[in-house]
């Protein structure tokens, strides 16, 4: 997220809406954290450790929905992937446990637009142990992965790109509902 963030902010206003959408992947993260800037362990070529740039056009109702939106995406994601053999479960808001143990993080930061006083933009951080091993001692009750496999380059961009697309139309549909359920409200109440 940090990366992703400072391209934001060396980004030029004219400039930025054309890093809606973009997603930076990383083989391995070093300084990989979560809410509350606890650590999240994602050494080399076990995960995917990736982050996505969202810059809304509409304006947000509730920041929360677009962590809780990459929740549901991810798990319907992964469970699609492994046709159906895994059983991914939220633990709210940001968490995603299979055998009740901790596979993914998601951490989603705002980036405030100093022209419009408003938050401009969202890093969308997500971290999925999918063949992560020998954990540090403080997590190995907690921690799991998804398989003993590791993921083609091929799967994993394939991977990335349907949780991305998946985040997006998610939350779309959710702004959409919403919309129309505010248009509904207005029209009784008038």
């Amino acid at each position: 997220n940090n990366y992703a963030k400072n391209i934001l902010e060396k980004t030029s206003f004219s400039d930025f809406f054309k890093l809606d959408k973009t997603i930076i992947y990383a083989d391995e993260q070093t300084n990989g954290r979560g809410r509350l800037n606890r650590e999240f362990f994602s050494p080399k070529n076990t995960g995917l450790y990736f982050s996505l740039i969202y810059i809304p056009k509409e304006k947000i109702c509730d920041p929360a929905f677009i962590t809780t939106t990459a929740c549901v995406a991810v798990c319907k994601q992964l469970e699609n992937f492994y046709n159906n053999s895994i059983d991914c479960k939220i633990k709210w808001v940001n968490d995603i446990y299979l055998n009740n143990k901790k596979i993914c993080g998601i951490l989603t930061e705002g980036v405030f637009d100093s022209n419009s006083q408003k938050i401009g933009a969202f890093v969308i951080g997500i971290g999925i142990n999918i063949c992560t091993e020998n954990y540090p001692d403080e997590l190995k009750h907690k921690a799991g992965s998804i398989s003993k496999d590791t993921l083609s380059e091929i799967d994993k961009r394939k991977l990335i790109k349907n949780i991305s697309q998946n985040i997006f139309d998610y939350y779309y549909y959710i702004i959409h509902m919403l919309l129309q359920e505010h248009h509904y409200q207005l029209y009784l109440n008038n």
